[in-house]
Order: C-alpha cells, then structure tokens, then sequence
C-alpha cells in the first residue's frame, strides 16, 4: 500500500529546491523551494526590484543559480554547462519577456519563425506554416509583414509570446505580461494565457506585481 500511494503522487514538472542568488553583496533570491505541477499556471506575486524576473531567468539558464537545484523532468538546469543542453531546454522552456524582446532588425514573421531556425531542421514551408498558424491563435494573422516599430504594446506582447509559444514548450514563463498595458489589453493577455493553456496543454508561469 505505501508503494502504490507513492507511486500515485504527481512528480513536479519544476522543482526549485534552496535557491540562493546574489549579486555582488546583495542578495535577491534567499532559500527559494517551489515545485511547479503540469498543465498547470501559476503566479510569483511581488514588488518591483524583490527577484521575480532572476528567478525565471534561473529557471532556463540565463542566470545560474550560487547555491541549490532547478530540476525540469529530473534535469538539473543549474548545473548544465553546455550550449547544447541548454538549448534543449529552451526549446522546452519558453520565456515571455517583459518587453516582448522583439529584434527591431526583423519583421514580425522573421520574429516568430527565429526559434524553429534555430532549434529544428523544419523546412521553410513547414516554418511558414507554422508561423502563420501561431499568428492565428495570439489572434494576429495579418501583421507578419510588419516592423516590430509598427506595432502597439499590445501587439508586441503578442507577437512575443506567438515566438515563445512556436516551439510548443511544455513550460511558458511570463514576465509582468500586463505591465504598460491599458485594462482591455491586460484583459486580453489574461486570457490569451489560459486558452494558451488550454490548447497546448502547457504549464505556465506568471510573475506580476499587480495583484487583480
């Protein structure tokens, strides 16, 4: 009976297990354990300047951690050294940066299409495809032609969440997805976020310092 009850329990698709991060002499992420389940969103709710965005960033490997674990699937992040495991893991683990992290030298189908060039060998009919399929769900389908200076706030985020969401991650973390937007495009990433869920049955990650 105790193995079968064990062997029942759901395994975090994340796992967090004592953090710790510094810069310099300060400290921004002290003893952080968080275990994060599948298909299954979650948000990090804080003040400006307390570690949201380090944390995400720990959690595929732009910032590794001083001290600690990050397990994804039983993977420890904080200890690969390569390119090339990182880059298995983002190609599992997309990140919605805050402000949408557009290259202003591309266009919007150049934008979404960057990380299929970069972690599949798709052919360019299956990359179009794909782009405009990706287009269609952020509710965008007609502005692959366009600057990324050519689109509002609200359109940006979009767009950067379409090229986080192409590769088809099992994880999506956002960062303050809402910040500078009016209340009707905040409304609208809201729930941008869980038919996203839905879909692409994916577990996300929202951090945000506005609690509505």
């Amino acid at each position: 009976m105790t193995n079968l009850s064990k062997s029942s329990s759901p395994t975090p698709i994340i796992e967090m297990v004592k953090i710790k991060k510094k810069f310099n002499e300060q400290i921004v992420c002290q003893d952080i354990s968080l275990k994060v389940y599948k298909n299954n969103i979650i948000s990090i709710l804080g003040p400006s300047g307390c570690g949201k965005t380090v944390t995400l960033k720990m959690l595929i490997g732009l910032i590794v951690p001083d001290e600690g674990s990050i397990y994804f699937n039983n993977i420890d992040i904080a200890k690969l050294k390569s390119d090339e495991e990182l880059s298995k893991i983002r190609r599992k683990i997309s990140m919605v940066f805050q402000g949408a992290a557009l290259f202003d030298s591309m266009n919007v189908f150049e934008n979404v299409a960057y990380p299929l060039k970069t972690f599949t060998n798709y052919s360019i009919n299956e990359i179009k495809n794909r782009v405009f399929h990706t287009l269609e769900m952020v509710g965008l389908p007609d502005v692959a032609h366009k600057m990324p200076h050519e689109l509002s706030g609200g359109m940006k985020k979009r767009i950067g969440l379409a090229r986080a969401i192409i590769t088809e991650p099992e994880v999506i973390l956002y960062d303050e997805p809402n910040a500078g937007l009016d209340p009707i495009n905040t409304t609208r990433i809201v729930e941008l976020i869980m038919l996203l869920k839905e879909k692409l049955k994916c577990t996300s990650i929202v951090i945000t310092h506005d609690m509505q």
